[in-house]
């Protein structure tokens, strides 16, 4: 079997399953030799910001000499990105080998009764089984959806727990007020084990806070006073931050986003608890901060041209921020959101800003709202028709959204990771036309 068979067949995986119970995972880990067991994990949840923590708190893991796994979803362009051993994502070989041993298991399991594992749970199974064999020390998992009922809860004794910032996503599995998301989200965290959270929404605090009591977790709330000053500089962020030690650091990231700020101190107090304290080992930990890479955030793909992941309504609220931070003159958006999002609160969060000129395209293989309804959706909230544009191929809308931007302000692309994933694979591809 190849590497694309493989791909192939994990992606087909959709069509002919769905999500098991936790049961079903652990029978499959405990066949593997419970490969998760044998290093230790920092699990995250949380709406939005997961990735980025995740990033950030690796990466300084990395630099401090610490072996460190990442598990983190969704992927922009490759299944391997999902998996990665001290910062670099694993080879096709690598991912191929953990997928053989993994797709034997199953087959077993199957011809015994077991259900296949869900397309997420696949995937756990196999990143876990990397991180033992290549012997690492500490490994970062995010959850895939919600956390309680997640593959990933399997986890019974983490290192950490971190909870990035709650809003509403996913209502449909997770439910439809912030209470009943937090709950989901914070059904991670175990008996006696630290955590690390957001505790800027009121209400998921609150939720959060009981659970830890609840359990007897100690806790280690970022709350509003913890983050000061945050402000865009060039392409990155500065803000000042308490630390463990109760005075202040001033961190850089280099994503040009504001949101960054509140998960740069949520990922610094991580690294505080779980690395040696000491003047030079903060140091370190912020040069790994400004050196961090997380494609898809705020991410400048040509000159002036952003591409941000934000694609619910708290996300896309925090990316207009950032738009009037930078505040650039007649910005232009490129737009496309999935039909599981809830359309009219992103627009609504998007007409705060007068752009010059909105695109909307249509994601490849995407369950998207329909153009014609996204158009509507701008319309009722005060955009012109004739500053709208439908295209449905991305590329052209990519060119379109190029060619309308003033020489001296920003574009910027939103409203859905899979749509980022698609510009970053098209740049991809025609980079490599270019060096043929």
């Amino acid at each position: 079997m190849t590497y694309e068979e493989a791909v192939s067949y994990i992606e087909s995986i959709p069509k002919f399953t769905r999500k098991n119970e936790l049961n079903n995972t652990r029978e499959l880990m405990k066949r593997l030799s419970n490969p998760q067991e044998r290093f230790e994990s920092i699990h995250v949840a949380g709406t939005n910001g997961k990735g980025s923590v995740c990033a950030m708190l690796s990466r300084a893991l990395k630099d401090a000499g610490v072996k460190t796994g990442r598990f983190t979803s969704p992927h922009l362009c490759e299944l391997t990105e999902r998996i990665a051993v001290d910062e670099e994502m694993i080879t096709q070989e690598r991912f191929l080998d953990a997928f053989r041993k993994v797709l034997a298991v199953v087959e077993r399991m199957q011809s015994e009764g077991f259900p296949h594992p869900a397309y997420f749970e696949f995937l756990f199974a196999m990143g876990m089984t990397v991180f033992a064999e290549e012997k690492v020390s500490y490994a970062v998992i995010e959850t895939g959806l919600g956390g309680r009922l997640d593959a990933t809860n399997i986890l019974e004794d983490p290192a950490l727990v971190i909870i990035t910032s709650i809003g509403m996503d996913h209502m449909k599995y997770l439910g439809n007020d912030i209470v009943s998301i937090a709950r989901e989200k914070a059904g991670i965290i175990k008996e006696g084990c630290g955590v690390v959270f957001d505790g800027t929404n009121e209400t998921a605090r609150q939720v959060i806070l009981s659970r830890c009591r609840e359990v007897g977790a100690p806790f280690y709330e970022i709350g509003e006073q913890t983050v000061k000053l945050a402000r865009i500089r060039g392409n990155a962020v500065d803000f000042s931050c308490k630390s463990l030690y109760d005075d202040t650091v001033t961190i850089t990231l280099p994503f040009p986003a504001v949101y960054q700020a509140r998960n740069g101190a949520v990922a610094f107090r991580a690294a505080e608890l779980l690395l040696p304290l000491g003047v030079r080992s903060r140091d370190r930990i912020l040069e790994s901060f400004s050196n961090t890479r997380w494609p898809g955030r705020m991410q400048e793909i040509e000159e002036g041209i952003f591409l941000d992941g934000a694609h619910n309504a708290d996300g896309l609220e925090a990316f207009v921020r950032t738009v009037q931070e930078m505040a650039p003159e007649q910005p232009v958006l490129l737009f496309s959101q999935l039909a599981d999002k809830d359309l009219f609160s992103s627009v609504r969060m998007l007409s705060v800003i007068p752009w010059k000129k909105l695109i909307l395209t249509e994601i490849p293989g995407g369950r998207i709202h329909p153009l014609a309804e996204m158009q509507r959706a701008f319309e009722e909230q005060g955009m012109p028709r004739d500053r709208i544009v439908i295209e449905k191929k991305v590329e052209t809308a990519y060119g379109l959204l190029r060619d309308s931007k003033e020489a001296d302000s920003a574009a910027f692309c939103a409203g859905s990771l899979y749509l980022i994933g698609t510009l970053l694979k098209m740049k991809k591809e025609n980079h490599k036309e270019g060096n043929r």
